[in-house]
């Protein structure tokens, strides 16, 4: 769909770019050590196979798949999970990567990161792009979106592993209490609940 959409400027018509059409999983089982970064956003958490790109079998063959140093980063609904099963998601990726962080769009969107540790290059998570590619205010607006690193510890304590064995977002127990609630509403309460207490205790 692509050609459909002006702002992808001809993407597929670049030569650097190797359009690759099948499962996801599938293709990176395919590969190993080849990407410096893996984006992806899946399917809502809940939907139908959909738990086997949120999985920690999942994350550990997109890892091996990552050059050292390399970044992983995903689409964290928090408008379609309860805060248990986003718990979870965080919990089972900060489990594959340790070094990880949060961030928020100016919309509401959160993505989370995590990378390939690199132990011979300490990269900054923020690269700084030269000033005619990106002006510092929008550098500080993409800067002042990274949540502090107590909501993804706190979070990841309070989830559970999801596995493709346990299918924890298909047949979980943590969607029924707000099966008719504003799951949005409750995850922002507590991640915001999370960053006071923080703030309190330094």
């Amino acid at each position: 769909m692509a050609h459909h959409f002006p702002e992808n400027n001809a993407v597929l018509d670049d030569a650097r770019t190797h359009n690759v059409v099948m499962d996801g999983r599938i293709w990176l089982h395919r590969t190993e050590g080849a990407y410096d970064v893996i984006t992806l956003e899946p399917m809502p958490p809940t939907f139908a196979g959909s738990n086997s790109l949120y999985s920690l079998e999942f994350y550990e063959l997109a890892r091996s798949d990552l050059k050292p140093g390399g970044m992983l980063a995903q689409w964290l609904p928090l408008h379609l999970v309860s805060p248990y099963e986003a718990a979870s998601i965080v919990r089972t990726f900060t489990r594959v990567f340790p070094d990880s962080l949060l961030w928020k769009h100016q919309s509401g969107t959160v993505i989370i990161i995590g990378r390939k540790a690199n132990d011979e290059v300490d990269v900054p998570w923020l690269i700084h792009w030269p000033d005619e590619q990106i002006n510092e205010q929008t550098l500080a607006t993409i800067e002042s979106g990274f949540l502090p690193g107590t909501v993804i510890s706190t979070m990841s304590a309070a989830g559970r592993t999801i596995t493709d064995d346990n299918q924890l977002l298909s047949c979980g127990y943590g969607r029924s209490a707000f099966i008719l609630g504003n799951r949005e509403e409750a995850n922002w309460q507590w991640i915001h609940q999370i960053i006071k207490d923080s703030t309190i205790e330094d």
